[in-house]
């Protein structure tokens, strides 16, 4: 437990330690469909004492204003076995009466989940996410953006896990 502290206290301060914005329009101000960023993240599988390290990779797509899919990889190491979770969520990201610098955002989607031990069978099974969570808005001319990301996955006959991860998305277009 004193490891997963250590790695929240370092995970807000890189998330807070970005300088102002400025005047320009930030990644999560972006209203154009298509291909909006790539992230990487890290985080902890909350549910576990063990093995609870975690992390993985995810795209943005905007769909229509305010809408979002997120097709999200993620690789959780274990003991003699890991598991790999595919998700695709949508995202409803919400407008403020004062946007700031925090941009929330909400969601569901669907996970495949696959535990593979070391030895003997693997089990993949079909889920539900519940998502939620928020990016920190920068100026376009960083090219990046923090975020933090709560998720509760619903898998059946498997541990329903929640998870927080902190990450960056990184723009992929002008």
């Amino acid at each position: 437990m004193k490891r997963f502290l250590r790695v929240c206290a370092l995970a807000a301060v890189i998330v807070g330690a970005p300088m102002a914005a400025s005047a320009q329009q930030a990644l999560a101000d972006d209203d154009r469909n298509g291909l909006v960023s790539a992230g990487a993240f890290i985080g902890a599988q909350l549910d576990t004492s063990d093995n609870w390290l975690l992390f993985g990779a995810d795209l943005r797509a905007q769909i229509a204003r305010g809408l979002e899919i997120e097709p999200r990889f993620s690789y959780q190491p274990q003991n003699g076995a890991h598991t790999i979770q595919l998700d695709a969520n949508v995202l409803k990201n919400f407008d403020l009466a004062h946007p700031g610098r925090f941009r929330p955002f909400m969601g569901v989607g669907g996970t495949l989940r696959n535990y593979s031990p070391s030895q003997g069978n693997g089990d993949t099974k079909l889920g539900i996410n519940l998502v939620s969570g928020t990016r920190i808005a920068l100026s376009s001319s960083r090219g990046y953006e923090p975020f933090i990301m709560g998720q509760y996955s619903i898998v059946r006959d498997q541990l329903n896990s929640f998870s927080v991860v902190v990450g960056a998305s990184f723009r992929l277009r002008d």
